[in-house]
């Protein structure tokens, strides 16, 4: 009777053991380390933190000469009519300029005047050649003139103005008609003058006359 109780005994333990051998072990999770969002990585490759890619050397002289030769036309407008109409004083003492040296270059080259029979469209082309480069490159050079030189024609606008019949019954006409009148004169006159004074300077330095034996003003 003892023998079957110890025996019963050692069975059960033998099963128990191999239950416990058996059964599967618990799974121990591990926390996971949490991922940041992306919105807080940090962004090494920002736009912000990366410096711009240098700009070649040829872009940037090009870059500087255009806006150095560039014709800024708001900041005349900004600086008022008087400015506007100041350029165009320059501009056609400019012209007066071109039109001198294009005449000396032709008269020097060719040995002839530009008034001479057949050599006016010549001439035209010797000063459209000169325009183009010379006048192009003074641009911006003009412009500065103008800006500096407003302040004097202004002053001179108003002394005209207040010479002409309507300073007190119609000053807006008055101004309107000084203004006329002041650029009239330094654009004919000035323009004119300097051509003459220009073209008699070539005929002396080349020894071509201006004006050819023979030459009838078409006037």
């Amino acid at each position: 009777m003892m023998r079957r109780w110890v025996l019963l005994v050692l069975l059960g333990a033998q099963s128990d053991a191999y239950q416990l051998a058996a059964r599967p072990l618990p799974l121990v999770h591990k926390p996971l380390a949490v991922r940041p969002k992306a919105a807080q990585l940090p962004l090494m490759c920002d736009a912000a933190v990366v410096p711009p890619a240098d700009e070649p050397a040829s872009q940037g002289f090009r870059s500087r000469v255009k806006k150095l030769f560039s014709f800024d036309k708001d900041k005349l407008k900004r600086s008022g009519v008087d400015a506007v109409f100041t350029y165009g004083v320059v501009s056609n003492i400019n012209v007066g300029f071109t039109v001198a040296l294009a005449w000396s270059t032709f008269s020097k080259t060719s040995g002839m005047s530009p008034l001479a029979p057949g050599q006016w469209k010549p001439f035209l082309a010797t000063y459209l050649a000169i325009y183009a480069t010379l006048g192009t490159l003074l641009r911006p050079v003009r412009l500065a003139i103008a800006v500096g030189a407003t302040p004097i024609y202004s002053n001179f606008v108003l002394r005209v103005r207040d010479l002409l019949p309507f300073r007190s019954s119609r000053p807006a006409l008055n101004r309107s008609l000084a203004l006329f009148v002041v650029s009239g004169v330094l654009n004919v006159c000035g323009t004119s003058g300097i051509i003459l004074f220009g073209a008699w300077i070539a005929g002396v330095i080349s020894g071509v006359p201006a004006f050819p034996p023979g030459w009838q003003s078409p006037f």
